[in-house]
């Protein structure tokens, strides 16, 4: 038994309804080599290199509970992977579920770099981590999620290696970097944000005026917007 997998234990000891991600913390760890210490005992690695048929498969699994989160938002929800397709540009790999209502997401397939199959109690999971290690999506099972096929899509998409250590690579501390001003065209992006449709779009829309996701967000932000989903 491992170092980490004993240190995890005690922790688990002492605090019983610790978070993974909180435990990572205290450990001095990320939490995507927590998930591989248990590899054996509670976790399965699956093969990154099919994560997209990994991710088609979910369908079969009928309803489950999708969850993505942050160190300062937790974003749950309910549904099916009803229609997934995915896509590559530029040499990195995207995702799309399209289920209105449902599990409508997109997924930057290329920032992923490894994927588990968790048991916890009487909960089933698949839980998708960065290069850092960090959590970046996670599929539970609910009630009625249909076990039998969850089974046969880990069976199918094991890795043959099937190890307790995971390297990870260390996160750079990047302070959030600005444009100046003058150095964005404001009008032609405000008027490409008022006519903005679709918010599958946006990405592309920080492309072109080439200006990171908040900055885009706070010039915008006295400009309300309704965007179809």
């Amino acid at each position: 038994m491992n170092t980490l997998l004993n240190q995890y234990q005690a922790l688990k000891v002492e605090q019983p309804t610790i978070k993974a991600v909180d435990a990572a913390l205290k450990l001095a760890t990320s939490e995507a080599q927590l998930v591989a210490a248990q590899v054996g005992i509670s976790a399965i690695k699956l093969d990154i290199n099919h994560i997209e048929s990994i991710l088609k498969g979910l369908k079969k699994l009928e309803h489950v509970m999708a969850m993505t989160r942050n160190e300062l938002v937790v974003n749950e929800i309910k549904g099916c992977y009803e229609k997934l397709y995915t896509s590559e540009r530029n040499n990195q790999k995207m995702a799309i579920a399209i289920n209105p209502g449902g599990i409508d997401l997109r997924l930057f397939l290329y920032k992923w770099a490894s994927v588990f199959a968790v048991k916890l109690n009487n909960m089933v999971s698949i839980q998708c981590f960065d290069k850092h290690g960090r959590a970046v999506h996670k599929i539970f099972s609910t009630e009625q999620t249909n076990l039998t096929a969850y089974d046969a899509l880990i069976n199918k998409y094991s890795d043959n290696e099937q190890s307790t250590t995971l390297t990870v690579e260390p996160k750079a501390i990047d302070e959030l970097k600005f444009k100046p001003l003058e150095a964005i065209n404001v009008t032609g992006f405000l008027k490409a944000w008022e006519n903005l449709q679709d918010v599958h779009h946006f990405p592309a829309l920080l492309t072109e005026f080439e200006i990171g996701r908040t900055q885009a967000l706070e010039l915008a932000q006295p400009h309300r917007l309704d965007l179809k989903e």
